[in-house]
């Protein structure tokens, strides 16, 4: 994995933390994390989730696994 610095807002932020509870609840296969989930698992989740509709939105033909 590489890392990124992204600037977001601090309504963002306050979003994925009320999200970590509801999706520690029941993980998606996409969060192969051990241990508790953290507030970047969620932002890790909806990236993951957001490019998947991009590419179905504009056609890109290679999609990469989850894990790469």
């Amino acid at each position: 994995m590489r890392n990124t610095n992204v600037r977001l807002p601090e309504s963002v932020f306050d979003r994925l933390e009320a999200l970590v509870a509801p999706v520690s609840s029941a993980p998606p296969l996409e969060l192969q994390t051990l241990g508790q989930i953290s507030r970047s698992d969620v932002l890790r989740l909806a990236i993951l989730r957001g490019l998947a509709d991009l590419e179905a939105e504009f056609g890109e033909q290679r999609r990469l696994p989850l894990g790469e």
